[in-house]
């Protein structure tokens, strides 16, 4: 695959992953119960620590990551829609925040198709799997 098809590929997982991010941070306040607050800040954490890594992959391949406002403007939305619901709909919430797992894991998954640097295909099978962890959780 050509280099370019790499770094866009790049861009977009990086992309998701500050939204899933952004998500988190805002979801963190509408859980009531301690445990899923606690969830909240783990996601957010590994988050912040992968959209890092993503962007030493990015730095590796010798360009740097490119975040179009269009995708801002998309957190920004996330962030309007997550506040317009009731601290009574966790349901709903998880199941938002359980997409944006699914949709981290098949980028991640993708990605494996791609020549990358050395250590990246264990970076993304580390995105992958933990997504898929963290679907699971919330759909329990």
């Amino acid at each position: 695959m050509l280099r370019d098809d790499r770094l866009a590929w790049l861009n977009d997982l990086e992309v998701h992953l500050l939204e899933a991010l952004e998500r988190y941070v805002l979801a963190e306040h509408y859980f009531e119960g301690a445990d899923w607050q606690r969830f909240c800040r783990e996601r957010i954490e590994h988050y912040r620590h992968e959209a890092t890594v993503v962007q030493e992959i990015v730095r590796a391949l010798g360009d740097l990551p490119d975040v179009p406002d269009a995708d801002r403007e998309a957190v920004a939305e996330v962030s309007v829609r997550l506040r317009g619901l009731a601290p009574d709909h966790e349901i709903a919430l998880r199941e938002r925040l359980a997409e944006e797992e699914r949709r981290v894991r098949q980028l991640a998954q993708e990605g494996l198709a791609f020549t990358l640097p050395d250590g990246s295909s264990d970076v993304l099978e580390r995105i992958r799997d933990d997504a898929a962890q963290a679907e699971s959780r919330l759909h329990h």
